[in-house]
């Protein structure tokens, strides 16, 4: 996993969804972070306006997990 995108995504999910930046590890789930529908909608949204490319909440919840939006957004061309 791209460690810098990763870091990217956790603040955008600490600052846009309030989820303190130390309880988002690597390997958390949606789950995890208890992520609900609206807020994995806001967190597509979120994700589009700072890299640029198309994110729907339902590719996000085919993995919903760091991984699998960290690897989504890799497969889009997203950069830091």
């Amino acid at each position: 996993m791209d460690d810098v995108l990763f870091g990217r995504v956790r603040e955008i999910l600490s600052q846009k969804l309030n989820i303190p930046a130390e309880e988002i590890a690597p390997t958390s789930s949606f789950d995890e972070m208890e992520l609900d529908s609206l807020a994995i909608v806001e967190f597509s949204l979120a994700l589009e306006a700072e890299f640029g490319v198309p994110v729907s909440d339902s590719e996000l919840l085919a993995d919903p997990t760091m991984p699998g939006v960290v690897e989504l957004l890799q497969h889009r061309g997203a950069t830091v």
